[in-house]
């Protein structure tokens, strides 16, 4: 089965031979939680210029043809990010702010010359830092959820069970 991809970064479409693509894959894409207007509006209600959301609404377009099946893999990569920001504001907020801070710490190199102790000590801090900013969000999220009440009622009823046994 041959695969047609579109190369942004030589402006053409490439052709892959693959032999077979999972039933689950195409089904799981094909199916859609947005109609076309809601998800324009979610594009368009943004804050962000008429450029980048010209730019989003490309990445929308973008599709997989595998045989005879087209494949809308940008349309649904936009839907499941707008639905993650939408279910959670804080965790999302927290990944965006973990990569900006760990951006900004520098590589370990000194005079262009890597030290391997220090680059492999800041590269483990970064992935430290945007992990707890996330965590940070993630339990934000989780206190003002319904999910969150959820898991929080099952550890009471948990505790309970282990105290009267003890």
């Amino acid at each position: 089965m041959q695969l047609e991809l579109f190369d942004f970064e030589n402006n053409k479409n490439q052709t892959y031979e693959v032999s077979s693509i999972p039933s689950e894959f195409s089904k799981n894409f094909s199916n859609e939680n947005m109609s076309d207007g809601v998800l324009q509006r979610a594009i368009d209600n943004l804050d962000l210029s008429a450029d980048q959301k010209a730019m989003i609404s490309q990445i929308g377009m973008f599709t997989i043809n595998a045989g005879k099946k087209v494949i809308k893999i940008g349309r649904r990569i936009l839907e499941l990010a707008l639905l993650f920001f939408k279910k959670f504001p804080a965790t999302s907020f927290g990944l965006v702010l973990g990569l900006v801070v760990s951006s900004l710490i520098p590589a370990g190199n000194i005079r262009g010359w890597a030290i391997p102790v220090i680059s492999s000590l800041v590269a483990l801090s970064k992935k430290l830092i945007v992990l707890f900013v996330v965590g940070l969000g993630l339990k934000e999220d989780l206190k003002n959820s319904a999910l969150g009440t959820k898991i929080a009622e099952a550890t009471i009823n948990i505790r309970k069970g282990m105290e009267a046994s003890a």
